[in-house]
């Protein structure tokens, strides 16, 4: 499915961030909070800020903690619970109804995907939050978090199309895409590693 609105992020670790568009259109200025923090949500659509960077994430953060409120839209193979995601974008709506989307989406291993991809003896190839590489190397995982992704993306531009200025995909330590594998690899890893090697005439 083609969508359009990938957009550069640019993260200023604050109460919001700034992203940048059309060469033509200056940068524009987004609340983002990982919590429904309604209060500061009407503060900002008073000073006349209309663009919501939204995280419907199904993960915890490095502490252990859910990084979302809510209940997690991921859940099993192809089980996805849309009622969760449509609340958390119409809970913004409610405080500010000229709201914008910045859709963030959570692409890091559920626990239950964590559980069930090491049941199939993925146990070194399935989680994404530390072992990123790893994980984007195990077709397992690929299949089951495009999927998602895939279907994510159809249901925001089947409902909230109109509003969503941009897609923002988070995975890896933090959610910024960092590896921290420190070289481990798992059997996926190490056949891509040596695949890459054969084919640029490297020695074993």
């Amino acid at each position: 499915m083609a969508v359009k609105k990938f957009l550069s992020v640019l993260f200023a670790f604050s109460l919001g961030f700034r992203f940048a568009g059309a060469s033509d259109k200056p940068l524009a200025f987004a609340y983002r909070s990982f919590w429904p923090e309604f209060g500061a949500m009407a503060r900002f659509r008073d000073a006349g800020v209309d663009t919501v960077c939204v995280f419907a994430a199904n993960t915890d953060n490095s502490l252990g903690q859910p990084y979302c409120k809510y209940p997690p839209v991921w859940r099993w193979f192809g089980k996805y619970d849309f009622d969760s995601l449509d609340k958390q974008y119409d809970d913004v709506l409610a405080v500010n109804s000229n709201a914008q989307f910045i859709c963030m989406i959570d692409l890091n291993t559920p626990v239950w995907l964590q559980r069930q991809l090491s049941l199939q003896g993925h146990s070194a190839e399935c989680e994404s939050f530390t072992l990123l590489s790893c994980a984007c190397a195990n077709p397992a995982w690929r299949k089951a978090t495009s999927d998602y992704l895939e279907a994510v993306i159809k249901h925001m531009e089947a409902r909230y199309g109109d509003r969503v200025k941009a897609y923002l995909l988070a995975c890896g330590q933090t959610d910024e895409w960092m590896d921290y594998s420190r070289g481990a690899a798992g059997r996926a890893k190490t056949r891509a590693w040596q695949a890459w090697r054969k084919a640029h005439g490297k020695d074993e």
